[in-house]
């Protein structure tokens, strides 16, 4: 996450100058040293500099980056006990402009300890991250500079991502991609092609009904998770690009938002790590579809499709 500007809405008074780490020589996570390991606990902003010899800032870019945990409402400090290091991560699978920074956690500064580390969390259960079209898109400057230098990516894809926008919503690159789920709320994905990038929302997983006359909506459960989308193997859909939707972790307790004498009213099951969202349909136990060949223009179906043609 990078420091907002002084007129973001959500931003908390300026907390004075952001520390200033050690020199970074790279962020290939096979050429660390322990020179390279960082110690950012509770830090609400950490400065970066990159060792990068014979570069100088382009014209109105300047020789660091500033970088935060979380800023909402109130903007969050990094953790207790954030040591480690910083690298760029790029799965096996990667869709073309897959790539992030993250911060790997380790037990102690050297860098074979780096393989038996995890990823920094959000509270919302996934990576803290600047994705490669952020970095390519709003003033990180210096990290793209550095990935460069580092030969981990390139100006094609530096270029292509210039082209889009990222919104402060959940990235999906691949399909089948874990992102955060909120069991009140509407899902809200940037769902990023080839050479576009899409922006939908649907409510519908989490959401009940009830009523014939008058129909009344509502959202059953509360609490968050992870979740990713799988494509359906059932023969009903034979021929068809359906989604399931699977609840990898739960990350805040799930519980009902109902009376206890209204709750038989919910068609939806209770969200269960590990399990398919499912719901009750005419008496039987069904898991929640979508149906990418349906016959809708909406944004998130669009965006669906965007990820579906990458992966197939």
């Amino acid at each position: 996450m990078t420091k907002q500007p002084a007129n973001d809405d959500n931003a908390d008074a300026d907390p004075g100058p952001a520390p200033t780490l050690p020199l970074l020589p790279t962020l290939n996570p096979t050429a660390l040293v322990s020179t390279d390991h960082l110690d950012i606990s509770q830090k609400l902003t950490i400065q970066l500099h990159f060792r990068q010899p014979n570069t100088k800032p382009k014209s109105q870019e300047t020789d660091s980056v500033n970088v935060y945990f979380l800023n909402m409402r109130a903007r969050l400090p990094f953790p207790p006990r954030t040591s480690g290091f910083l690298y760029f991560h790029r799965p096996a699978n990667a869709a073309p402009l897959e790539g992030s920074v993250r911060f790997r956690l380790t037990s102690s500064s050297s860098p074979s300890s780096f393989e038996t580390g995890h990823d920094l969390l959000l509270p919302l259960g996934v990576p803290w991250q600047l994705n490669l079209p952020q970095i390519a898109c709003h003033g990180h400057f210096r990290i793209r500079d550095q990935l460069l230098h580092d030969n981990l990516v390139t100006e094609d894809q530096l270029s292509l991502c210039q082209s889009m926008y990222i919104y402060p919503y959940s990235t999906l690159f691949r399909l089948t991609q874990e992102f955060p789920v909120n069991f009140g709320g509407e899902i809200v994905l940037a769902m990023v092609g080839e050479d576009k990038i899409v922006v939908g929302r649907t409510p519908t997983p989490f959401q009940s009904s009830t009523g014939w006359k008058i129909r009344r909506t509502f959202f059953p459960w509360a609490g968050s998770a992870t979740a990713r989308f799988e494509p359906s193997t059932d023969r009903e859909y034979k021929g068809r690009r359906v989604l399931h939707l699977r609840i990898l972790r739960i990350i805040q307790p799930v519980f009902s938002t109902l009376p206890p004498d209204d709750q038989a009213l919910s068609t939806l099951e209770r969200p269960k790590a590990g399990e398919l969202l499912v719901r009750r349909r005419h008496k039987l136990i069904q898991p929640w579809a979508y149906d990418i060949d349906a016959p809708t223009n909406t944004l998130f179906r669009r965006g669906l499709d965007l990820l579906w043609n990458l992966d197939h």
